[in-house]
């Protein structure tokens, strides 16, 4: 596995998750620059309003990346930027023009998809299934929602009213998945699909059910689809909580990415 070549995999099917269902939304402005993915949902949210830089090539896009910062701040839109620490240029270059850090340390992790170790779990009343109805998505999006503050939680909650509306059964390049524990969704999880790659995204539980086993239960369960898929890589960002299951699965680091957000420009 060649890193930088992995590294370039990662973050193309990161910044295509990040804009896939956006693109589809009325109201929902995306760029595919050659340098980089720029997603405006015109909400309040640092989540989904996402800047992904797909390359180092500064020189290239230095007024356009300084114009879509521009553009939120001059909306009072909270945006972040994706990049790799690596990117020290443009690290720089943002803390100079007024983005912070997020307090977060992600580890980006890859693997192939023919390496990674099989791992099951048997939880009595636990179930995992794709979702794909409009109450399905909203108990999702409430999930995912409250692992943030009450107005970042508010604004994902609107997109994800707006996703629930589109058709969801079939899709190729996404699938969402939801664990139930007696009926009740309690976690979630997500894969998408691009080129040689699948990634692991939302993987969340209600904060009421954590310590049950329904977080790594569904990580199990979403790499026997990626096992079943025709991807050459799995791909995923990593906080230092996940780090362990992930290496046990057979993932391994590399690289680190950043985070960077405009809250001292619209504070």
């Amino acid at each position: 596995m060649i890193q930088t070549a992995v590294q370039d995999y990662l973050i193309e099917n990161l910044a295509r998750k990040t804009s896939y269902f956006p693109k589809a939304i009325n109201k929902t402005t995306v760029k595919h620059h050659p340098n980089y993915v720029a997603v405006n949902c015109n909400l309040p949210t640092y989540n989904l309003n996402v800047i992904t830089l797909r390359n180092n090539q500064f020189k290239m896009f230095k007024e356009s990346l300084m114009d879509e910062i521009i553009a939120f701040t001059n909306e009072s839109l909270p945006m972040s930027m994706w990049c790799w620490e690596r990117y020290s240029e443009v690290c720089e270059y943002v803390k100079e023009i007024g983005l912070t850090e997020y307090h977060t340390a992600y580890a980006a992790m890859a693997a192939k998809v023919n390496d990674l170790q099989h791992h099951s779990s048997n939880i009595e009343g636990f179930q995992i299934k794709q979702i794909t109805t409009k109450k399905e998505v909203k108990q999702f999006a409430a999930i995912i929602a409250s692992l943030y503050d009450k107005k970042e939680g508010k604004a994902m909650q609107q997109q994800y009213e707006k996703i629930a509306d589109l058709p969801l059964e079939g899709l190729s390049d996404t699938q969402l998945y939801g664990g139930f524990y007696l009926g009740e969704m309690v976690s979630t999880g997500s894969l998408f699909f691009h080129d040689q790659t699948v990634g692991v995204y939302d993987i969340a539980t209600l904060a009421s059910m954590r310590g049950k086993g329904f977080g790594s239960a569904i990580v199990y369960y979403l790499i026997e689809q990626v096992k079943q898929s025709n991807a050459l890589y799995s791909v995923l960002e990593a906080s230092p909580d996940g780090l362990g299951i992930y290496k046990r699965i057979g993932f391994h680091p590399v690289g680190n990415l950043k985070l960077f957000v405009n809250k001292n420009l619209i504070s």
